[in-house]
């Protein structure tokens, strides 16, 4: 731009880099330097600077570099782990120690043998399931491989069929995965009369849960076959995913990956955690029987490789009721 006036993306330009803390003398020269007449230059800064919308702009600016440092400093500090792309394993952890070492400090982990100690892994398989409400019908999501996007498109994506159905299919992709169907969370199972029984069957050990809120809407399940896939996307509550039948890989992030979060404007997703470049990935294998704790902002990708039955469970003993108006009030 030589001898123009100013266009928006100049103005853009210079409104940005105040923002960022060049000084008002920096900017004019680079605008003289493109061309832009000197008073010009001077008055167009002059009038940002004083501007409300500026104002309002400058303090947000200022946050934005304190959690962009501190989003660095957490970086650095993942990727000087002696394994960091793995994710911690507990053998025997009691509910003091969980919420202490792990939801408190939003740190993911496998923990061994807590699905063992709360679920009749007997009765909560998917031919397991069919024998006791195989007439019952469900919604489940279809056509999952007509477009990246489908994991924001369930609702006009979904369809009844019976549970012993459903099953039926989940058996026979073992030897073929397909992401065509798939029941999900959002498809709401445990508020189907009679399968919202199954909730009173869940027995944790005290100090892990809200029974309350366990029975009402904390818990969703999964259940679907050999090579159905969930994108990669970040919830904003903390989760703990059980694995009741079948094995899952899962690829985390954590929510200060600052190559990930310059590519995303959204939770959802259809980046490929596998190809995402400078960007560390913990990826762990969550067999029957193990539980996943995902905390919230955590970015995951997971992938079924057999046929598959999940929980996640949300109703923590401690408050989970997190929403970004709560994550960003001063």
């Amino acid at each position: 731009m030589t001898g123009a006036r100013l266009d928006r993306a100049w103005e853009i330009w210079a409104a940005e880099n105040l923002l960022r803390g060049k000084q008002p003398t920096a900017v004019v020269a680079r605008l003289v330097t493109e061309g832009v007449p000197e008073a010009e230059a001077t008055q167009l800064v002059d009038t940002l600077a004083q501007s409300a919308v500026y104002e309002a702009a400058a303090r947000l600016a200022r946050d934005a570099r304190r959690w962009t440092t501190i989003a660095a400093l957490h970086e650095r500090l993942a990727r000087d782990a002696a394994h960091p792309t793995q994710v911690m394993r507990e053998s025997a952890v009691d509910a003091a120690r969980f919420y202490d070492r792990f939801y408190a400090t939003g740190t993911p982990v496998l923990l061994e043998a807590l699905v063992a100690d709360a679920f009749d892994l007997s009765h909560w398989s998917p031919r397991g399931l069919a024998a006791r409400f195989g007439e019952t019908a469900v919604e489940v999501t279809v056509d999952r491989e007509d477009t990246a996007d489908y994991a924001r498109t369930f609702r006009r994506r979904s369809r009844a069929m019976s549970l012993a159905a459903l099953v039926d299919h989940i058996e026979a992709s073992a030897d073929t995965p397909r992401n065509d169907l798939y029941l999900v969370a959002e498809n709401r199972f445990f508020e189907r009369l009679p399968l919202a029984a199954l909730l009173a069957e869940i027995h944790f050990p005290p100090g892990w849960l809200d029974e309350a809120r366990l029975r009402s809407d904390g818990a969703s399940l999964w259940l679907g076959g050999a090579g159905t896939r969930t994108p990669l996307h970040h919830d904003h509550a903390n989760l703990l995913a059980c694995q009741l039948h079948g094995r899952k890989r899962w690829r985390l992030i954590a929510p200060t990956e600052r190559a990930l979060l310059a590519q995303v404007d959204r939770p959802f997703t259809t980046l490929d955690a596998g190809a995402l470049g400078d960007v560390v990935v913990k990826e762990i294998i969550v067999e029957a029987g193990e539980a996943l704790f995902v905390p919230a902002g955590w970015w995951h990708q997971v992938e079924s490789l057999a046929p598959s039955m999940t929980i996640s469970i949300t109703a923590f003993a401690r408050d989970n009721e997190f929403s970004l108006r709560d994550l960003t009030r001063p």
